[in-house]
């Protein structure tokens, strides 16, 4: 009796295509949920991927810019002090 206060119906068959309508809609939302579960792994790989061409970007950057710096200051010997 408390199983047919819970579902709404007394009527067999609606509790039937009631339970039938639940089952579909959570199917639905485990397939949604695999989907989205997805996509979200797809980009957390992107995302580590971009991180790590950013990082050895910035490491060749630093690279060039401490080179330049280098040839600027030529005349400074090992103390920075001007020889």
């Amino acid at each position: 009796m408390e199983n047919t206060k819970l579902v709404g119906h007394q009527n067999p068959h609606q509790k039937i295509q009631l339970h039938v309508a639940i089952k579909k809609e959570n199917n639905e939302l485990k397939e949604e949920i695999s989907k989205l579960r997805k996509q979200l792994w797809q980009k957390n790989n992107l995302l580590s991927q971009r991180e790590a061409e950013g990082g050895r970007a910035r490491h060749k950057s630093a690279d060039a810019s401490s080179h330049s710096h280098n040839k600027e200051n030529n005349h400074l010997g090992p103390h920075n002090v001007i020889v």
